[in-house]
């Protein structure tokens, strides 16, 4: 009786023991993916806007050549919306991939909402 009593105690602290962990690892890896999800929208930011200076520069350039600025309009009307497709890729594909029991971390789901997301948590990291 007294083996079973002890076995009985084990198991009830073995099984307190591994939902504990089960819950803290959860909410660490809450906090982890929340990070890293403000990690990877600033640089998916960042890298749009290097691209924009990038242009810039371009267009700068195209027009010391003397190019012709209907070829430097079009070139700019075609880098735009070039640009407004990755930016719909990019964040889709954050969104696809973004793990499902997470989910609720993601308050975007466009361009615009993905600039608020930043702006809003730029204090808290």
């Amino acid at each position: 009786m007294e083996y079973i009593l002890y076995f009985l105690i084990f198991w009830i602290g073995w099984l307190c023991s591994s939902v504990w962990t089960y819950i803290f690892n959860m909410g660490i890896t809450a906090v982890m993916i929340k990070n890293v999800t403000y990690a990877v929208c600033c640089f998916i930011k960042l890298m749009h806007e290097n691209t924009l200076e990038f242009m810039r520069m371009k267009y700068s350039k195209l027009e010391d050549l003397n190019i012709p600025p209907n070829n430097i309009k079009l070139m700019r009307i075609q880098d735009e919306e070039t640009i407004r497709g990755t930016q719909g890729v990019l964040v889709n594909l954050m969104l696809e991939k973004y793990p499902k029991g997470f989910s609720h971390l993601i308050k975007f789901n466009n361009w615009k909402g993905m600039l608020l997301y930043i702006q809003e948590n730029q204090g808290e990291n």
